[in-house]
């Protein structure tokens, strides 16, 4: 082969693997970006809130410190560009953060939120129970 034949073989690869990478980012933008954004924002605002509720150190989390977590999750949840399931569930870990002092039930609220946020992924495929893409 060629010198010629081989920058040829060079320059349909490239092309062809910047058709794929161009493909892959318009497959990964379709959607709704806006909110599966605000999913992944109330996500990390609620899991901030729980550490601030529930900290690994007694007394690592003064009450200021608390009391703006918990604003910042509730206005994150409250955005109007949320879906609908991800405010469902995040009313529910908060709610669960705020009136419990079980740690278990609120790792399992945030992690139903979790889980929520993750179906709102674009090209998400739920496989089963305990296996997911």
């Amino acid at each position: 082969m060629g010198v010629g034949a081989f920058l040829l073989s060079v320059k349909a690869t490239v092309l062809l693997c910047s058709l794929q990478m161009r493909q892959t980012l318009r497959g990964l933008t379709k959607g709704d970006s806006a909110g599966e954004v605000a999913a992944h924002m109330v996500l990390h605002a609620v899991a901030l809130y729980e550490a601030a509720v529930f900290p690994l150190k007694q007394n690592g989390v003064s009450a200021e410190e608390r009391d703006l977590e918990r604003l910042i999750a509730n206005r994150f949840a409250a955005r109007e560009s949320l879906p609908q399931p991800v405010r469902v569930a995040a009313a529910e870990a908060l709610g669960v953060i705020e009136q419990s002092q079980d740690v278990k039930r609120a790792q399992a609220a945030v992690w139903t939120l979790n889980e929520g946020v993750r179906h709102c992924r674009p090209g998400f495929i739920f496989l089963h129970d305990e296996q997911t893409s």
